[in-house]
């Protein structure tokens, strides 16, 4: 998954890092929002795969 943005909407901090840490091990550009809102800020600009 190299060079590849992945997008995480989580409001939980503790499941955030996990996530993050776990994807960063793939090599994966991690973009993160703690709400819808900002989540669909974030699909629109960028182009991540999506969960």
């Amino acid at each position: 998954m190299e060079n590849k943005s992945i997008l995480i909407i989580e409001d939980n901090e503790l499941n955030m890092k996990l996530f993050k840490i776990l994807l960063q091990r793939g090599k994966c550009q991690i973009l993160e929002a703690v709400d819808a809102e900002k989540g669909i800020e974030l699909a629109a600009s960028t182009n991540p795969i999506l969960f």
